[in-house]
């Protein structure tokens, strides 16, 4: 259960004791020039504040300080050496531009070594600009034998420009310590014409924790055919070698694309236009990588509060996170005289304690009045951080929030109502008075979101048939571009939602204007191309449930619906569209991911990339149907790109009777490259009866070119994959295929399989008949029922069952009916403790 947290305001950030504060500039009246010699006077603990500028080598010598640039001007120091830290010391360094100019410089733009202490590097740009005369790259960052490093919102790239000639080190290096990376970019640098791109990070011997980051190798160099050499090779993201655990959390890994060769007719230089890809991961035979699929620690808020009430906060991270929540100040607030000139201190910032997560996420109204002074300000700002396990702090990105007066929304945050049958001159303000038009509504939607500072809005739609001709084929035929959202299927005499009845009365989004449509996708020549565009602003969210979208016609590379973004699709249907490109397509933006929920894909057709579903990085589908749809190029019913994070995951999903009459295609098809790092997984789904020419697999896994990929990036759990065929063959190739992929790629786990050979390895996998029922059931004795491993079942993030604990496994199948229901006449095949979950969509209830 989501646990009841008690708000207790309390000062957050205490001023530590601190001997002196200096001052540092080259233009104003200040304590020193150079923050070398600031450095070399300050005691044990001081803090040293850094006007804009360009300043030599700083060294830190066994001694706690604290180094922060101010104002807005660029502050460059040539390279920042910490070394020799007790355990007691603490060094911190803040929004500084750390660069390698000079041969005076230290071993790398930022050098750590031999600190037992704690160092900490919060918003710095770590880069190393090549001295003269030496050879272009180069480390960035050098950490050695050092206990706790950590790194926050940093960027630690390759230098801007370059030369024939470039050095072979990575751009970061970590031997004998703990580091931990938090919202950081790294990169390699960049090949050219005699040597490949480098290595983004070399750890030996050493513990990493990456969280919220990314790491790229650098790429190969492109050349013009006219010079002769082929183009050069990417390089390697992560090279470990020695003892070391690393620990991943909602971060991107990819090694560098491999150069091409541009320009003119073919030549012989230019026999090989690509060079390699580097590898995402190249890890010595000690080294663990500990993954986790939990969700990434964000929080959001409302955009707008109600004075004098209260604003709502949600927070997702890890069991025993601390939450805090601050109200930020304005970043200079305070002036004091310093010798003649004006300096501006950061202020402290005190706010409210939420408590210790004891679940995955965390929703609390925060009163207003525990953070600003009634009447102060009308718009500010605010932060969270949490404090993980470890005692380590991860702040999270800050959110503005308005504070209105509720008389000003008077009649502005009402439902607005809409109904095909009403009269024309309705405001949309109840049912008596709906407005007869969608896309008036949408956009009346839309200007209530803006003119109440951003307050999510609802939309109400009666049951009945929504169409809206378009200027031209590319205007979208109802968009939404707010946050709240948009039910239908109503009566039109409902006063909450739970009186709704959904079935009863379809709210149809429909492309067929004149109405003559036929089957077989007949008479579709006059239909709307793109019927739907879901795209709440990044900061919100957006619930759409009880619509059928249908109808849309093909036209250059077309979709009948596009989401992006923290988008829900609840119980929404759609059905008989003819598309040349995805009859859905999703992608995330950010850490947000659009998250589909017993919605149907029925009866389509596409000459693109799905006839289904298509998503492009993070995806939520759980309990989903995918039947009897076609296409003629690629998937049937889902195609996926794994990009990065957030994971796409599948869970619970039927795919049956789905067919691809395209050579590269299949049911689902999961397209990799090794330079783009994502995982799919796909638990509990079964993916039945699918047919399909030669070559179309009921999971297609593959790459358009052969590559260097990481282990596990697809995993197939509590599975079923039955009797598809592919070329007329039922056998284990028509359930699952590698196209230049290795096998390891692909790991599948209490599934069962037709045909299964053992080929790709796993535990507790079978080529049983399951016993299917036609609409999917487990019939009694098959070898499904409690087969299945607990462990991997996700978490309920959309509290499905309606109980309030969302860290729960997901609790319901496909049916509505529990899972994890034991039947005493099977035995327990699975993993786990009883009861063990069952293989496929539906669990069996005996």
């Amino acid at each position: 259960m989501r646990p009841t947290l008690t708000l207790a305001t309390l000062a957050l950030l205490a001023a530590p004791l601190r001997a002196e504060i200096w001052t540092v500039s080259q233009h104003y009246p200040a304590d020193f020039t150079e923050v070398a010699a600031a450095v070399a006077a300050a005691g044990e603990g001081d803090t040293i504040w850094v006007l804009g500028g360009h300043y030599g080598t700083v060294e830190v010598v066994g001694k706690s300080v604290h180094l922060a640039a101010l104002g807005d001007v660029a502050t460059w120091v040539n390279g920042l050496w910490i070394r020799d830290l007790s355990a007691a010391q603490v060094v911190t360094v803040s929004g500084l531009d750390l660069s390698r100019i000079t041969t005076s410089a230290p071993l790398a733009s930022l050098s750590v070594q031999t600190c037992q202490g704690a160092v900490r590097v919060r918003d710095c740009s770590i880069g190393s600009e090549p001295p003269p005369g030496l050879p272009f790259g180069g480390r960035n960052l050098l950490v050695e034998a050092c206990d706790d490093v950590a790194l926050t919102d940093c960027t630690i790239r390759p230098p801007a420009y370059g030369s024939a000639s470039i050095s072979n080190l990575p751009s970061a290096e970590i031997t004998g310590s703990t580091v931990g990376l938090y919202g950081c970019y790294v990169v390699g640098s960049s090949g050219s014409l005699d040597s490949d791109g480098n290595t983004a990070l070399q750890l030996t011997d050493s513990t990493l924790v990456v969280v919220g980051s990314w790491i790229n190798g650098g790429p190969g160099s492109t050349v013009e055919q006219w010079q002769g050499i082929p183009p050069s090779d990417g390089g390697d993201a992560l090279v470990a070698t020695g003892a070391c655990t690393i620990f991943l959390a909602s971060s991107s890994v990819w090694g560098g694309v491999g150069g091409e060769c541009l320009g003119g007719p073919p030549l012989g230089s230019c026999i090989y236009p690509y060079g390699d890809d580097g590898a995402d991961f190249v890890l010595g035979p000690q080294v663990e990588v500990v993954r986790s699929d939990e969700p990434a620690r964000s929080w959001s808020t409302t955009s707008v509060a109600f004075a004098p009430e209260a604003t709502r906060l949600t927070l997702r991270g890890q069991p025993g996170d601390r939450v805090f929540l601050v109200r930020a100040q304005p970043e200079f607030a305070r002036e004091f005289d310093h010798g003649g000139a004006r300096w501006i201190r950061r202020p402290l910032e005190a706010g409210i304690y939420l408590g210790e997560l004891q679940g995955t996420s965390l929703e609390v109204e925060v009163p207003l009045n525990a953070l600003v002074p009634p009447q102060e300000e009308r718009t500010f700002t605010l932060q969270a951080f949490v404090l993980d396990a470890t005692g380590r702090s991860v702040w999270l990105e800050p959110r503005q929030v308005s504070v209105i007066d509720r008389t000003r929304l008077e009649g502005m945050l009402s439902t607005i109502y809409v109904d095909d049958d009403a009269p024309p001159g309705g405001d949309g303000r109840a049912w008596s008075s709906a407005l007869s038009g969608l896309d008036e509504a949408l956009a009346e939607a839309a200007t209530r979101y803006l003119e109440s500072l951003r307050a999510p809005v609802e939309v109400w739609i009666a049951g009945g048939r929504y169409t809206r001709v378009t200027e031209t084929v590319y205007h979208y035929a109802f968009q939404v571009g707010f946050g709240g959202s948009v039910h239908g299927g109503f009566a039109g005499d409902e006063t909450s939602l739970d009186e709704r009845v959904l079935g009863q009365h379809p709210t149809v989004l429909d492309g067929d204007l004149l109405g003559d449509d036929a089957p077989g996708f007949q008479n579709y020549a006059e239909n709307t191309v793109r019927l739907l565009q879901l795209s709440p602003p990044e900061d919100a969210s957006l619930l759409v449930d009880g619509l059928i979208v249908r109808g849309a016609r093909p036209d250059q590379n077309n979709v009948a619906c596009w989401v992006e973004g923290d988008v829900v699709l609840r119980d929404c249907e759609f059905r008989e569209n003819d598309t040349d490109g995805s009859v859905v397509f999703a992608r995330s933006l950010s850490s947000a991911s659009p998250r589909f929920y017993r919605c149907l894909f029925a009866a389509n057709r596409s000459a693109g990339s799905s006839a289904g579903l298509a998503a492009q990085r993070g995806i939520e589908v759980s309990d989903c149907r995918f039947l009897g749809n076609e296409s003629t190029n690629w998937a049937s019913a889902l195609s996926i790109a794994p990009v990065g994070l957030p994971l796409a995951r599948i869970h619970g999903c039927w795919f049956g009777g789905n067919t691809c009459t395209a050579g590269n295609g299949g049911t689902i098809v999961v397209e990799l490259n090794s330079n783009l790092n994502g995982r799919v997984l796909v638990t509990n789904c079964s993916v039945v009866d699918g047919t399909g020419t030669s070559g179309c697999p009921a999971i297609r896994i593959r790459s358009q070119v052969p590559g260097a990929y990481a282990p596990d990036r697809v995993r197939l759990d509590n599975s079923i994959v039955w009797g598809n065929a592919s070329g007329g063959l039922v056998d284990e190739a028509a359930q699952l295929a590698l196209v230049n992929v290795p096998t390891e790629v692909l790991v599948v786990q209490t599934s069962c399989i037709t045909g299964w050979s053992g080929l790709y390895g796993g535990v507790g996998n079978h080529g049983l008949d399951p016993l299917l029922s036609p609409q999917g059931q487990l019939g009694a004795g098959s070898p499904c029922i409690d087969a299945g491993a607990n462990a991997v079942v996700p978490p309920d993030t959309l509290d499905v069952d309606g109980d309030g604990d969302v860290g729960e496994p997901w609790p319901l199948d496909l049916a509505g009916a529990p899972r994890f229901v034991d039947d005493p006449a099977a035995p327990d095949r699975g993993l786990g403790d009883a009861p063990l979950i069952d293989l496929g969509a539906y669990e069996r209830q005996p």
